[in-house]
């Protein structure tokens, strides 16, 4: 976590920004239990619904952020709850993927597609300066 931190922070992110960039890159990073993944998109969704309606209402571009980012929020909150629904500890043992855990895999893919759609689209991470606590898109 701390050579994560320090790689989110040398490249100029803090806050918010951050968080959301050590999410990303923490998913599938070394050995992870399926349990694992979920939390960390689960932290990675929070991050951008807490984060990005708060950076769009400062930038005056509220429109964009309800009309193109909220539904793929919105949907991808579903999406994971749909997915801690699936869960199973039994997942977690060697040689079990059984089609349910297969089915929990591909829930885990769709979300992190989806996520990594959000954070493009709203450039959280994508060549920013902070300044004065605000986000400036270069």
């Amino acid at each position: 976590m701390v050579a994560a931190s320090r790689a989110a922070a040398g490249m100029g992110y803090i806050g918010y920004p951050a968080q959301i960039f050590y999410e990303k890159i923490n998913f599938n990073r070394g050995p992870q239990l399926h349990i694992e993944r979920l939390f960390i998109l689960d932290k990675w969704y929070s991050n951008l619904m807490a984060y990005l309606p708060i950076y769009y209402e400062q930038n005056k571009d509220v429109d964009f952020y309800n009309k193109t980012i909220f539904p793929k929020i919105k949907e991808v909150g579903g999406d994971i709850d749909a997915t801690w629904d699936l869960y199973k500890a039994s997942f977690e043992g060697d040689y079990s993927c059984d089609p349910d855990e297969l089915a929990f895999i591909k829930n885990l893919r769709v979300i992190l597609r989806k996520l990594d759609d959000i954070t493009a689209i709203s450039r959280v991470i994508d060549k920013q300066k902070m300044a004065d606590d605000m986000m400036e898109v270069g």
